[in-house]
């Protein structure tokens, strides 16, 4: 499954699924929902699941975080924090997270992201934000 990310309001301070998905390639028999954004095994094994986050022309100040995490049937299994060291005004900050989890039928995947940059930050366009599922074993 690779997914990109139509852009979406991240509210601050608050864990927010990412469930504005467009789908460009789904070989998943159904396991993959572009609605929800929630991916549901339907084939136990051994999975990779990367995802990024890019915001759009936000300055970050120094100290705020961005967080990206993966959820296993609801419960935080992974996450990856971006600290700023000072403050930037630049382009392109993204929340990036990849995890290699071993799944059984049923097991249900989903990303959050959270930061604390003071207000409300909108992804950048779709090109830029995706989720990807590899099926290892």
């Amino acid at each position: 499954v690779t997914a990109q990310l139509n852009p979406v309001s991240i509210p601050n301070g608050v864990n927010t699924n990412m469930v504005s998905y467009t789908n460009v390639l789904d070989s998943s028999n159904g396991a993959w929902n572009a609605t929800t954004g929630i991916y549901t095994c339907n084939k136990a094994g051994l999975y990779r699941f990367e995802f990024r986050a890019m915001f759009a022309s936000a300055s970050w100040s120094q100290g705020r975080e961005i967080n990206a995490m993966f959820y296993k049937n609801n419960v935080n299994v992974n996450s990856a924090s971006w600290f700023a060291a000072s403050t930037y005004t630049q382009y392109a900050f993204s929340g990036h997270n990849f995890a290699t989890l071993n799944l059984v039928v049923g097991d249900k995947i989903q990303v959050v992201i959270w930061h604390n940059n003071g207000a409300a930050r909108t992804t950048y366009n779709k090109e830029y934000s995706s989720f990807s599922v590899y099926e290892i074993r």
